[in-house]
């Protein structure tokens, strides 16, 4: 996991959401106020707005396939659907 001082997301970043159990997927970045919006990969989808850059933890898709195993997730696959750019 990279350092959360030195952390900047973008879109499409997996993330862990201190403290929260669930992975997350950035599906927008705000610079200005230094938040992002967040989808949950597992479980039902929902959108978190407006979480601080400080919160978040990058991981890759190894760590979370892993994470998944462990806690018997399945994906949601809409969440890792690629996104259109505008």
């Amino acid at each position: 996991m990279e350092s959360q001082a030195s952390y900047i997301p973008k879109e499409g970043d997996l993330v862990l959401v201190s403290p929260l159990p669930a992975s997350f997927i950035v599906v927008e970045v705000s610079d200005e106020g230094k938040t992002v919006n967040v989808e949950a990969v597992t479980g039902n989808i929902r959108v978190m707005r407006d979480v601080p850059w400080i919160l978040l933890s990058q991981i890759d898709a190894s760590e979370l396939n892993a994470r998944m195993q462990r806690l018997g997730q399945k994906p949601n696959t809409r969440s890792l659907a690629p996104r259109p750019k505008p």
